[in-house]
């Protein structure tokens, strides 16, 4: 299946995708570029999970042992 980006850089989700995929008009995605600029579109549950699937990969430089040791009381 094919789309065409529109000038304002919007691209149109093909309907059988959609369908595929569970996408229903007001619907969060995420995006991510895989490896070799390939466009990985995902169905979000929410706006809270829309967002910390966004953020996850910047969070990885808090996820160390001793991160976890110093924060774990909070």
């Amino acid at each position: 299946m094919h789309s065409r980006l529109s000038p304002r850089g919007h691209l149109k989700i093909p309907r059988r995708i959609c369908q595929i995929i569970g996408l229903e008009p007001g619907d969060y995605v995420t995006l991510e570029i895989a490896d070799d600029r390939t466009l990985v579109v995902r169905r979000a549950v929410d706006a809270d999970e829309a967002f910390n699937l966004t953020i996850s990969d910047s969070l990885e430089e808090w996820a160390s042992e001793h991160d976890r040791q110093a924060f774990r009381n909070l």
